[in-house]
Parts: structure tokens; sequence; C-alpha cells
């Protein structure tokens, strides 16, 4: 998975990381 493939679009590590930062969001709300 380390080995980044031209085609793979830039996008998708920052969805990747706003899924994240999404997730931390979620949990803050919860408490």
């Amino acid at each position: 998975m380390k080995n980044i493939d031209p085609r793979t679009p830039i996008w998708r590590l920052t969805v990747e990381e706003f899924l994240e930062v999404s997730k931390k969001i979620n949990s803050e709300k919860k408490i």
C-alpha cells in the first residue's frame, strides 16, 4: 500500500484525513 500509484487521486488522501477528523468530532460530541 506504500506504493503510490500515479493514477491514485490525491484527493483520496484528503478524504481519509477528513474522515479521521470527522470521527474525532463525532466522538467529542458523544462525550
